[in-house]
């Protein structure tokens, strides 16, 4: 598997990755709305790949994305979403390896994301890799911010964290 940046013809791929990914929330019935939620729109997956801020992994095609920001000292995860035929298959993870690279030639202090606390692909999937979840008082205001936008979007505060990975 090939982990490269994203070129500006493969955005409206990434609108279909992402929805494809979003799938597995339907086996959760409180977030099952999340699978039929929009994403992003390809203008705005245009926009992290005409920065330099996505990356894609190909396995004879797209598979998968990650998307990210220097926010706060730190290389903060926007999205990370992989093609529901090729989840659990290390994709997300080579990504993430991908992405904590970047960060440590960036000379971030770390990498950031927000995620389900408690969903077993996201929360517990990224402290298994080395997340740690950030305490309510060590939240920037970047991450409150980001955080609180999730709530007005439906998600509950309960539901939510962020986290980092120290470099």
């Amino acid at each position: 598997m090939l982990v490269r940046l994203a070129v500006p013809d493969e955005a409206e791929k990434l609108v279909n990755i992402e929805r494809s990914a979003a799938a597995i929330f339907r086996q959760i019935p409180a977030l099952a709305w999340v699978a039929d939620a929009q994403g992003k729109s390809v203008n705005q997956h245009l926009e992290f790949i005409v920065d330099g801020d996505c990356w894609v992994a190909v396995e004879q095609q797209l598979v998968g994305f990650i998307e990210v920001e220097v926010m706060d000292q730190a290389l903060h995860i926007w999205e990370l979403s992989v093609d529901s035929r090729w989840q659990r298959k290390g994709i997300g993870k080579a990504l993430l390896q991908k992405v904590i690279m970047q960060a440590k030639q960036l000379n971030c202090d770390h990498v950031t994301l927000t995620t389900f606390r408690d969903v077993a692909w996201n929360g517990v999937y990224y402290q298994k890799l080395g997340f740690t979840i950030i305490s309510a008082e060590k939240l920037t205001l970047s991450l409150q911010a980001i955080l609180k936008k999730e709530v007005a979007y439906g998600f509950t505060a309960s539901s939510r964290c962020a986290m980092q990975y120290i470099l």
